[in-house]
């Protein structure tokens, strides 16, 4: 019996090191650890395509794996455009601290500063929330309006939204800003507000404020007819899935981006950018404003943890068909993108990986316990 336990517990051990060293590489350079890497994710889950943009201390270098098109067997390129899904937030996050930097709003202002006088006046509750709590998920909202569909989405407007406030009330189990609940209608109202602000729409300021002084030339909340420069993309079992259309909350999940035009707001996120009024603004979001767990802290919708001893700035995002994480360590000037045309697999720790295995081959940290 004694013998069977050990085989059995030496079967384990064995198991447990090579799932654990599965996305570990003992080559020591930063390309050959993406490659390495992405390929294993890639292959475990019948990923189609995916693309890289890695920043290192000034220096930007693209990676392109797989098919934008199963079908047509277009490559993906770093100018391919992806669906952003939550990666989306940060986007509206930073167009609402550029807001707080020229003082036209405040963490503090209530929501229902922004909200028509009649929605205020049928429930008063609103005034509760905050911008804050919006920007770091702690308004009590929930994911999505209940009872809505995927299918429904696309039809499900703004002002639908914003009628879904004249009869939601607080959770009395958790006063406002003091319990984490991850929202995306939070990010459609604090997107409505931004607007309301800025009295121009969210296209406009995304376009005037962040795209156009980045250089961003092809991330779009739009799918223009007849373009193959977007990826298709894929449901779990690899079927081809429609666009994704969050119309009433498309603040916190309406963007695609590529690769290419990633890359800009990496690097300006990480200080290198000449728009000094953008870089305050971006600073402003990367800071921590509430704990998440032992390990995490919010920001303003970005996500605050720990690699190899660094403070990690990062952000993921999913569509029906699409996947991506953006993540960063901004003391030692590093960061990635990685955009999947596939919902399959978990980009989050690819993404870690490869920043943990960079920093211990570019900075020579001890290896982590």
């Amino acid at each position: 019996m004694r013998k069977c336990f050990i085989a059995l517990f030496t079967s384990f051990l064995f198991s447990t090191l090579a799932l654990a060293q599965s996305f570990e590489t003992p080559t020591r350079s930063p390309s050959q650890i993406i490659s390495n890497i992405v390929h294993q994710y890639m292959n475990r889950n019948n990923v189609a395509g995916v693309a890289i943009a890695f920043y290192n201390q000034g220096k930007i270098t693209f990676y392109n794996f797989g098919v934008a098109n199963t079908t047509t067997n277009t490559p993906v390129t770093q100018n391919t455009l992806f669906e952003l899904g939550s990666v989306t937030k940060v986007f509206t996050a930073t167009l609402f601290a550029l807001e707080l930097t020229t003082g036209k709003m405040s963490l503090k202002n209530s929501l229902g500063n922004y909200l028509p006088a009649a929605i205020v006046s049928q429930n008063p509750a609103v005034n509760q929330i905050t911008l804050q709590m919006l920007a770091t998920h702690t308004a009590g909202l929930p994911t999505i309006p209940p009872g809505i569909k995927l299918a429904m989405y696309a039809n499900y407007s703004k002002q639908d939204l914003i009628n879904y406030l004249s009869t939601w009330q607080p959770q009395p189990m958790y006063p406002l800003g003091t319990h984490y609940h991850y929202s995306n209608i939070g990010f459609g109202f604090l997107g409505y507000a931004v607007e309301q602000a800025a009295h121009q729409s969210y296209a406009q300021l995304l376009q005037q404020y962040i795209l156009q002084p980045l250089a961003m030339t092809t991330t779009t909340l739009n799918l223009p007819n007849g373009s193959n420069s977007f990826a298709q993309g894929y449901d779990g079992q690899g079927t081809p899935v429609p666009p994704w259309t969050p119309v009433g909350w498309i603040e916190a999940g309406g963007l695609r981006s590529s690769a290419a035009d990633m890359a800009q707001f990496l690097r300006a996120n990480l200080g290198d950018t000449q728009n000094k009024v953008l870089h305050q603004a971006m600073q402003l979001a990367q800071q921590p404003y509430f704990p998440i767990n032992a390990t995490a802290q919010q920001g303003l919708g970005w996500e605050i943890n720990q690699i190899n001893g660094y403070t990690a700035i990062s952000k993921g995002g999913a569509t029906n068909g699409f996947k991506c994480f953006i993540a960063m360590i901004p003391s030692q000037q590093i960061g990635i993108v990685m955009l999947a045309n596939n919902v399959n697999g978990k980009v989050k720790p690819a993404v870690k990986t490869m920043l943990r295995n960079i920093t211990r081959s570019l900075i020579s940290i001890p290896m982590e316990s």
